[in-house]
């Protein structure tokens, strides 16, 4: 939806509040607030644009931003005639920026753009924008600064200080009410599991249900797999060290204790974005083991990896890591793993690489499943790739002997491919497949000692930062040259096999600039031409569709692909060019669980070809200290060898990033290997197998559409993070199934038969009140009455007839969000025996520019400039008519039913008329009242609106023109009474909803009369109080609506005086389940304990009445009742509870809900779910 900003025009300002409206482009996020509007950046960075008309600055010559607050790197763009400039304030170091555009423009200019541009992670949090015809003093700008006592933090290289404009924006560690027992109190120590790793804190206290679990996890054969567990200490613990013993099946089976790593987890503080000044503290570092003390009432904790041999045999395993304090064991924590026999597979189809890897890291990375590496010049063209162009140009100024010396008579240049040939065979050897994707920088040679322009003496360009090492014009000489280089190295790579992408300008849709994107245009064009592939970071810009032709690869960020329907629309026009669908995204701000759904289950369901994640190691000056730099460090593997502070081993300090990436990779194996099996299952000729291969399909599509998308995965409750491993347990399971099958294996005869349920809890039940659920809803926004015009207005769309100056003007237009539009419209509305006459009269400060083409009836009207009259002449608030005139007087006329409309429709009788004058353009439009109003109506439904499409921009009455609840009541006739309010529960509900009435009767009019009925899932509307429908003017009446059923409820609502009936209307509603229930997934692991389920009650009590919930789970297999539970409810919000280890494993479950009347069934519903266990 398109929105307008707030526009004030006041005395010399024209000024700004709001921001919705302008274009959006790359990752930028504008949100306002009630004091402020807050741009970010994020990771890719990006702009809002606008455009204006000069007859802006010729009234107001300073553009003035108001900046609360400020981080990183950001500027004010003018553009006009596609050339774009940099603006500079007056001062810099204000809180009110000045902006002196007086000289910008020639009087031949008409129109201008305007982008304030945010950079990668940095944020502005502006008060107001505006335009005015003098400078804003204000004070100095002062940034947010700590003052409190020095703030240090300890690394593996020593202590550093957090400098005082850094802001703290940690959460506190959660609170607990924990009350530990005599014994384990006397032990001295504790051992816990969180589910959500990002809590862990040295001063988190553990949850009782968090408390003394096992370790419990599963593998496959030549798998990694990790957990978290912290240590709590009740007293002080001295010199703490944990190790794992050897883990034994049953059968004999062992795997090493020198297969299992246990490391630290060091918690540090860290830069929440790219640039900004705010910082808060994470667990981060995977240190190696050190003796440490844990103070008293202090946490620690660890990270465990298992890997499991590649011929390890299936069974159980379990082992304990010892907790040591002084050398002597103060506790043991069982640790138990399945290994299933699963061939575990990697989409050939699919990579999951990283930016920036140097040829040291590729083998260490390689165990996390990376299967590729983004470089750049930094590891390969740096490294003498483009030495003989240096090494020719320092002995030779002709440029032509350069040429022959440089190709030394062979058909393409002669390049030092040495550095070039040992990176490839290291990419090789660490298993690294392609493509891969080499940014070439810098005039695509020598990183910065030379470039192919200053090789053939060109001139250089000096209009653009970015063309600086480009030549200013590309002469047939460089294209040659170029292109001749882009083949040299193709050919080279293909002796590695390996295929290259390349990648030359950085993010160019993100930040237009017209001589860039040109320029941009003609490199790519000669990559092709030389045979290469072309990839580039791209988004919902107009840059990708000019680029579209000579690009291979659509390199995202994540967030085009936020909703299913944003990713499904970005997913086509990809295809519909012929390129391939590449993601590219941050981990580096400490996220897990973000990570690993971003490579593993959000992968799946975006059905990304690639990803390259930003950034494994690129330090900005000391990589252990985030604040020495004016950008945060991009490291998620932290690198002894040639770091700023090295480390004493010179090793590794991977991350909890790299190992949430490993998981999520493991995730999209364990998926496609689940796809590969269900392929060969249905090519099989026995039917079982087919059946069964159906059946894993069609559960495996449920939980595809059961995985939300990226906007919804970041929302509380939306995703439980138990259900990565549910999901893949679940998945491994059928894929278990489906392998035996086609191995003609028993699966039955490996599985052992799990325990029996235990259990003497029942289920919990907790109700609670939540009453921002519930609220009254007017729906009467307005009433307008309508002018009886004595004289009939001349159609000829200049709006000076009498008729129109006694008529009410209407209230100011607003834009969709209910913001003041950027120009003005002015409408009238009045009426004579037959007609409903429009008036409207539409400034706009760009005559030229405006859209007048469409000349036949209904002929795509609303993309011209137009205006839009919608009548609800039923008064049902759910049909209407839309007539629509453009700015040359030409018509369309839709009828709207059920939500389709109808363009045939011609409302017979019609005229309309236009006038084009200075600086203005105005319609008048003659609607015959018996074309669009019920017969006898005397209340129709209106709404108006102006669709600017110069700057596409539309703005109305009411917002949301094609919801008639929305529009207001035109009374056509004089009534004795006027309806003020209708208010009505929002949201309406099961059982009963209030309805309160007001009308205001006329002077000396008699008494009315209100009735209403109600249909569809409703019953009997019955009157609370009657009394208030007679005596006082103002007229009350309040009544109750049952609703029995969910569905469609149709609501009529009738006035009569004197048994006249004078008005009538009718609204159509929505009536929800009765329960609103979320199940965090289909699947529980009976060993989890408990499970949580939130529920919302829809639905209202009937007076006193008493309801109760009734609470059945049902095992699916026998219809057995395995847990049951009723209670009165006694809120519209409850937690329910449900004790998993009173389950049987292995079995699916349908919990009941029933809401009971008395004795009588008021509604049902239910719910599935599985149960499992790891035997």
């Amino acid at each position: 939806m398109y929105v307008c900003s707030v526009f004030a025009e006041e005395q010399g300002t024209a000024e700004f509040k709001r921001f919705d409206d302008w274009k959006k482009t790359g990752s930028i996020k504008c949100e306002t607030g009630k004091d402020a509007t807050v741009l970010e950046g994020e990771h890719q960075g990006g702009e809002i644009t606008k455009e204006f008309s000069v007859k802006l600055v010729r009234q107001h010559q300073y553009l003035v931003i108001s900046r609360k607050n400020s981080q990183g790197d950001w500027s004010v763009e003018l553009e006009k005639n596609e050339k774009r400039e940099k603006l500079s304030p007056l001062s810099t170091d204000v809180e009110v920026l000045n902006y002196d555009l007086s000289k910008m423009f020639s009087e031949k200019d008409t129109s201008f753009k305007l982008s304030i541009h945010v950079f990668p992670g940095a944020s502005l949090t502006i008060d107001y924008m505006k335009f005015s015809d003098k400078p804003v003093s204000s004070g100095k700008y002062k940034p947010k600064t700590y003052t409190g006592t020095k703030r240090y933090f300890d690394t593996p290289v020593g202590r550093f200080e957090i400098p005082p404009e850094f802001e703290d924006i940690s959460q506190a560690p959660r609170k607990s009410g924990i009350i530990f027992s005599g014994a384990e109190k006397k032990k001295g120590l504790i051992y816990y599991f969180l589910n959500d790793y990002e809590m862990i804190n040295p001063d988190l206290v553990p949850e009782r249900d968090e408390v003394a679990k096992d370790i419990s996890l599963f593998a496959c054969p030549n798998q990694y797999e990790g957990i978290a567990f912290s240590l709590y200490a009740l007293k002080e613990q001295k010199s703490v060290m944990a190790s794992c013993s050897e883990l034994k099946s049953g059968k004999g089976g062992i795997i090493p204790s020198s297969e299992t790593e246990i490391r630290t987890i060091r918690c540090w503080p860290q830069r929440t974005s790219f640039a900004g000044t705010q910082y808060r503290m994470v667990p981060e570092l995977l240190e190696e083991q050190n003796a440490a003390d844990i103070p008293e009432n202090k946490s620690f904790s660890y990270w465990m990896n298992i890997h499991v041999p590649a011929n390890t045999p299936a069974d159980i395993y379990k082992g304990a890591i010892a907790i040591k304090s002084e050398s002597k064991t103060i506790c043991e924590i069982p640790v138990r793993i399945n290994v299933i026999p699963l061939e575990l597979r990697s989409d050939p189809d699919k990579t999951f690489g990283i930016y920036y890897g140097s040829t040291e890291e590729f083998d260490f990375i390689s165990q996390y499943g990376i299967q590729a590496v983004l470089n750049g010049w930094q590891n390969v063209m740096k490294k003498d790739l483009f030495d003989p162009m240096v090494k020719i140009a320092a002995k030779e100024k002709d440029v032509s002997k350069r040429m022959e010396m440089l190709y030394d008579g062979k058909d393409l240049p002669q390049l030092d491919f040495k550095a070039f040939d040992e990176y490839m065979a290291a990419y090789k050897k660490a298993g690294f497949k392609g493509p891969h994707i080499t940014w070439f920088l810098a005039g695509f040679a020598g990183g910065g000692k030379m470039s192919i322009g200053k090789f053939l003496k060109l001139p250089m360009s000096d209009k653009n930062p970015a063309l600086k090492e480009y030549p200013a014009v590309m002469t047939d000489s460089f294209k040659k040259l170029f292109k001749d280089c882009i083949k040299a190295i193709n050919r080279r790579a293909e002796t590695h096999g390996i295929e290259i992408y390349y990648y030359t300008f950085d993010e160019i849709g993100s930040h237009p600039d017209r001589e860039l994107e040109a320029y941009a245009i003609e490199i790519f064009k000669l990559i092709k031409d030389a045979g290469g592939k072309t990839i580039l970071t791209c988004g919902n810009d107009d840059f990708t569709g000019k680029i579209s032709p000579w690009l291979d690869v659509r390199l995202y960020d994540g967030g085009v692909a936020g909703t299913k329907q944003m990713r499904d629309a970005t997913f086509e026009s990809t295809k519909k060019a012929g390129a391939r669908f590449f993601r590219y995204g941050g981990c580096t701000e400490e996220r897990f669980w973000y990570d690993r759904y971003t490579l593993g289950f959000e992968n799946w369901i975006c059905s990304w070809e690639a990803q390259y994640l930003w950034n494994l190691h690129s330090p900005r000056n000391n990589q252990f200290n985030d604040f020495d730099f004016m950008h945060k460090d991009a490291v998620v593997l932290y690198n002894g060898a040639g770091s700023h502070h090295v480390l004493k081993n010179k090793g590794f300090i991977p991350t909890l990033q790299l190992e949430a990436l490993r998981q999520g990779i493991d995730d999209s194996r364990y998926i496609y290997t689940l796809e590969y099996l269900i392929k060969e299952c249905l090519r099989s000729d026995k039917p079982e197998i087919v059946k069964a291969a159906k059946d894993a399909s069609s559960e495996l599509d449920e939980i595809k559409v059961s995985i939300p998308f990226r906007n919804s995965f970041a929302k509380k409750d939306a995703w439980d993070n138990r259900n990565f491993d549910r999901y893949r347990w679940r998945i491994a399971s059928m894929s278990l199934k489906l392998q035996d099958m086609l191995k003609n294996v028993k699966t039955a005869d490996r599985v052992s038969t799990p325990e029996k349920a235990k259990s003497d809890k029942g289920i919990g039940v907790e109700y609670y009140e939540n009453h921002k659920d519930l609220s009254l809803r007017n729906l009467i926004p307005a009433t307008i009455d309508i002018y009886v015009a004595e004289t009939s207005p001349v159609l000829d769309g200049k709006t000076d007839d009498k008729c129109w100056n006694r008529s009410s003007m209407m209230k100011a237009f607003v834009s969709p969000y209910g913001n003041k539009p950027e120009v003005e419209t002015q409408t009238w509305i009045c009426r004579d025996k037959d007609f409903l006459y429009f008036a409207f009269r539409c400034e706009e400060p760009m005559m030229e520019k405006l859209h007048k083409e469409k000349k036949n009836r209904d002929e795509y009207v609303w993309r011209d400039d137009c205006v839009e009259i919608f009548i609800d002449g039923k008064h049902d608030h759910s049909s209407f008519y839309q007539i629509l005139v453009n700015a040359i007087g030409t018509v369309a006329d839709i009828k709207n039913v059920a939500g389709k409309g109808d363009i045939k429709w011609n409302c017979e009788g019609l005229k309309a008329a236009s006038f084009i004058g200075d600086g203005f353009w105005s319609v008048e439009v003659a609607v015959p009242v018996a074309s669009v109003c019920e017969k006898d109506n005397t209340v129709v439904g209106v709404n108006l609106q102006r669709s600017r499409n110069v700057i596409y921009s539309p703005s109305s009455l009411f917002p949301q023109t094609h919801t008639p609840l929305n529009y207001a009541d035109l009374v056509i006739e004089k009534l004795p009474f006027e309806v003020k309010a209708i208010l009505i529960s929002d949201p309406l509900l099961l059982g009963d909803n209030h309805i309160n009435v007001e009308a205001l009767s006329k002077k000396d009019a008699p008494d009315i009369k209100i009735q209403a009925s109600m249909s569809g899932s409703g019953g009997a509307v019955e009157w609370k109080d009657t009394s208030l429908l007679k005596g006082d003017p103002v007229k009350k009446a309040d009544m109750l609506c049952a609703l029995k059923s969910p569905g469609t409820a149709l609501f009529k609502f009738d006035v009569s005086s004197n048994d006249k009936l004078s008005y009538k209307s009718s609204f159509t509603f929505n009536v929800p389940e009765g329960l609103d229930v979320f199940l965090p997934c289909r699947y529980f692991f009976r060993n989890e304990g408990n499970i949580k389920i939130p529920v919302k009650f829809n639905y209202t009590m009937s007076g006193n009445k008493d309801f109760t919930l009734d609470l059945a789970i049902v095992k699916d297999s026998t219809k057995e009742i395995a847990l049951k539970a009723a209670s009165q409810i006694k809120g519209n919000n409850a937690d329910i509870t449900i004790p998993l280890n009173g389950l049987d494993a292995n079995e699916k479950y349908n919990l009941v809900f029933s809401i009971l009347d008395g004795k009588n069934l008021f509604f049902t519903q239910s719910r599935t779910f599985s149960i499992m266990d790891y035997n």
